[in-house]
């Protein structure tokens, strides 16, 4: 019995390594973000002007907002997080 429980023990700390491990990899999304510029737009059509553009990519960094409409949940945010956009939509949910 007493080895077993070593076994156990041992196969546990492999566990937990592998899953601090794996923690270590994931992206990080507690990193705050500054834009000098936040893009508000009503509608989709508007938003899509801003796409394409090569000085900056706004669906390079997309962060869900808890609040944010939930038909368009997500800031889009060049890569450095200078420049922000929001989609709001119309007043519906």
């Amino acid at each position: 019995m007493h080895v077993l429980a070593r076994l156990l023990a041992f196969e546990l700390s492999i566990v937990c390594a592998i899953a601090n491990s794996a923690a270590n990899l994931a992206p990080r999304h507690d990193a705050v973000v500054k834009p000098k510029v936040f893009l508000i737009n009503m509608f989709p059509p508007e938003a899509e002007i801003w796409y394409g553009i090569p000085e900056f990519n706004l669906l390079e960094r997309n962060i869900t907002v808890p609040g944010f409409s939930p038909l368009f949940p997500d800031a889009h945010c060049t890569a450095n997080g200078d420049i922000c956009q929001l989609i709001t939509g119309e007043s519906g949910t």
